[in-house]
């Protein structure tokens, strides 16, 4: 663009070369791994993209190769293919977006000013409301002013300064614009007015308070509020916070299984763990982890999986995992189903027993009976032998 009509650096070529190259490679060790399925998958136009890419790369590898006369330059025709390849080449720069997606800080901030479009739009049709409404105000009476003043006007006047600030809605519009928006001084605009009434100055200040204290304040509240709604809400971003949340609490924790294990044998005894649960330091460091225990045999217990009084590195994580915090909805949900669950067998089972005894009590009974004929009958017998 410097130099119009001059070949490009040698350089350029070599490295739009050595990026083409880079890109085939890339797209071939996709093929080979994952086959043609690549292009019918969930992120199937990331791969027709770089197919794209690609295929205009080694197209205009070779335009610019083999369609170049020997003098060393194209002829018409030649020199609109090698134009329209080269525009081409800008898709290469859509593909940076892959790369924003592997950086979280950069992730955040795109995404955050995506989703405040909306509402970009909408405070941008409130900001021209209040100007157009403040500019009819403006253009009204400083036209009214100028009839009175019939032009020209030399330079440096107030009715020139009049004209030039106010003297069309499109010119109040745009002066009101550039005063709020750091492209104009509006000291000059009010030091006019105020030619006209001290009122009209007045009405231009309270306009520049209005806008500035109220209407922008409120405009940068609705765009944070909006950044951090979209940045908990997508869904990558979320795991990829809980997933660097969760390494830290594990080195965290790693850190003080270190420092509790002093003989560095890999496990934790109930001695070792009630030496530490004394110093004030430690229960401070659990209080910071969210492991709220009042003793230590307690906390131990709880950590302790296996039930063989020592705790490995292991057990520690997990044990600490799970107690962390306060009780989830889920896991009040989860014990409340477990409770029904006993309860039910519970309640099965003393049904079952109910039933069991009922039916003992009749085999009782049937056995009573049985005995109580047999000695009504062993009494008639011997009653009639004595006879």
């Amino acid at each position: 663009a410097t130099h119009p009509g001059q070949d490009s650096p040698s350089v350029f070529f070599v490295l739009s070369t050595a990026y083409s190259f880079v890109f085939m490679v890339e797209l071939v060790c996709q093929l080979l791994a994952h086959g043609l399925r690549m292009f019918c998958s969930d992120v199937w136009y990331w791969s027709w993209l770089d197919l794209f890419i690609v295929v205009t790369s080694i197209v205009d590898f070779i335009s610019d190769m083999f369609l170049t006369d020997v003098s060393g330059t194209a002829s018409t025709g030649q020199m609109r293919v090698i134009r329209v390849l080269r525009i081409a080449r800008l898709a290469r720069v859509v593909r940076i977006m892959r790369v924003v997606k592997a950086l979280r800080a950069l992730r955040t901030l795109c995404y955050s000013i995506l989703c405040t479009l909306k509402s970009l739009l909408w405070a941008l049709v409130l900001v021209g409301l209040i100007i157009y409404i403040f500019g009819i105000l403006f253009t009204d009476t400083v036209s009214s002013h100028l009839i009175d003043y019939p032009g020209p006007w030399s330079e440096g006047s107030i009715e020139f300064a009049l004209d030039e600030y106010f003297g069309s809605l499109q010119k109040s519009m745009n002066c009101l614009f550039r005063s709020v928006a750091g492209g104009l001084d509006w000291h000059y605009a009010a030091e006019a007015l105020a030619a006209i009434s001290w009122v009209w100055s007045y009405a231009f200040t309270v306009y520049i308070s209005f806008t500035c204290f109220a209407v922008l304040n409120v405009m940068t509240g609705v765009f944070c509020q909006s950044a951090v709604e979209s940045a908990q809400r997508d869904q990558e971003l979320a795991v990829q916070n809980v997933m660097l949340n969760k390494q830290r609490f594990e080195e965290m924790l790693m850190g003080l299984f270190q420092q509790i294990d002093e003989d560095g044998s890999g496990r934790i005894t109930i001695a070792e763990f009630e030496n530490h649960f004394q110093d004030e330091a430690f229960r401070l460091l659990l209080h910071s982890l969210e492991l709220e225990v009042s003793d230590a045999w307690s906390l131990f217990m709880m950590l302790d999986q296996d039930g063989d009084h020592d705790i490995d590195a292991e057990e520690f994580l997990d044990g600490c995992m799970h107690l962390k915090g306060n009780a989830k909805a889920i896991e009040v949900a989860k014990l409340k189903r477990k409770t029904e669950n006993s309860f039910n067998q519970l309640k099965t089972k003393l049904a079952s027993m109910a039933k069991a005894q009922d039916e003992a009590r009749e085999v009782l009974m049937q056995i009573a009976g049985m005995f109580t004929e047999t000695k009504d009958a062993g009494f008639e017998f011997h009653h009639a032998a004595l006879l």
